[in-house]
């Protein structure tokens, strides 16, 4: 998207006092969450139903979240930032991936956002050197967002796509020569370096070790939610992905969206009463030079075995050559988004520190 709008005039600047985020401010997350959902051609308002500090803090990497405080101590704005090593120009580097913007819709258009968009452009330099690579995702049609993003980014970069598919409720047929079976820990490193080489021509999909294979798979709270497969060919790990159950300590909700898509995500079950959404998710997909029919093999079986759970999956395509797989239709409904980018001064290839 080429976004050129013009940036509103900003009126009634506060003075805003911004801070990493305490337990004490779970509550106000929280209404933020409930009053500021993510906008564009689809809204979707998240709804943590336990504390919002413990599960931020558990469920991401390296992740610090800054919020924006009035003089009279009330929380109107929050931002996340989470460092990860990604492929850009066919290299891997150090990034900081900003996102989880929120402002509560009467302090818009005063400086909120400005304000926690440099606080964290501070930060991730600050903690990885001038020459990280700050990036974040704008939903297509936010307008908003794009021209908050012209004032810090360099450009706009790959997009990618998100998703819903429905669930098969038979297995699709079996294809001489292959077989599916979830990952152990002794795959991860044959993993790692399929994706890498699946992964390393499109800017600002995700660079894996192993061990960052075995964190992503960590259970939370003693639960888990994520469960990686790969597909053998002949004894050879050929593709992979992983297939992630809903997570019952959130609560989804579709706002607005197309109603074209609302009336898909209600006939395939994605969405329910109250306009809940009801799904598990399925990304991670790769597979080698010429397996492309082992990818779409998986991704079928992978709808099968969420079936018992759900009525659909969402997928999220940050790779092109990932629709080979994925075989879904591009007049159905998905969410397009946009890589707005920061460009340090050089890039450093990424070092994995022990």
């Amino acid at each position: 998207m080429n976004a050129v709008q013009t940036a509103p005039e900003q009126v009634d600047w506060i003075n805003y006092h911004l801070r990493e985020m305490e337990p004490k401010d779970s509550n106000a997350y929280r209404d933020l969450m409930a009053s500021s959902p993510e906008t564009g051609m689809i809204t979707i308002q998240v709804i943590f139903k336990e504390d919002p500090y413990e599960m931020l803090m558990q469920r991401r990497i390296g992740q610090v979240v800054v919020v924006a405080e009035t003089p009279e101590g009330q929380v109107v704005g929050a931002g996340a930032a989470d460092a990860r090593p990604v492929w850009f120009e066919k290299q891997s580097v150090q990034a900081v991936h900003m996102h989880g913007l929120m402002v509560h819709p009467d302090f818009r258009q005063k400086g909120v956002a400005t304000a926690l968009v440099k606080w964290r452009i501070n930060w991730a330099q600050e903690h990885y050197g001038k020459n990280v690579l700050i990036f974040a995702e704008i939903q297509q049609n936010n307008i908003a967002a794009f021209n908050n993003a012209q004032n810090w980014a360099t450009g706009f970069g790959q997009q990618r796509e998100s998703g819903f598919h429905r669930v098969f409720r038979n297995p699709p047929k079996p294809i001489a020569g292959l077989s599916i079976r979830e990952a152990t820990e002794k795959d991860f490193e044959v993993i790692a370096a399929g994706l890498n080489e699946f992964n390393h021509d499109v800017n600002f999909t995700r660079y894996i070790t192993a061990d960052r294979l075995h964190r992503n798979l960590e259970p939370i709270h003693g639960q888990v939610f994520r469960h990686r497969y790969v597909v053998e060919k002949n004894g050879e790990i050929v593709a992979g992905a992983v297939l992630s159950s809903h997570d019952p300590s959130m609560e989804t909700r579709l706002i607005r969206a197309p109603l074209p898509a609302r009336l898909l995500a209600r006939i395939t079950g994605m969405i329910q009463d109250e306009d809940l959404l009801n799904g598990g998710e399925i990304d991670g997909i790769w597979f080698k030079q010429g397996c492309a029919e082992a990818g779409h093999y998986l991704v079928d079986t992978l709808r099968y075995k969420a079936s018992a759970n759900t009525s659909s999956v969402n997928f999220t395509v940050s790779n092109p050559k990932a629709w080979e797989a994925l075989q879904i239709s591009h007049w159905q409904p998905h969410t397009i988004l946009s890589v707005a980018y920061l460009r340090p001064p050089a890039l450093e290839p990424y070092v994995e520190s022990h």
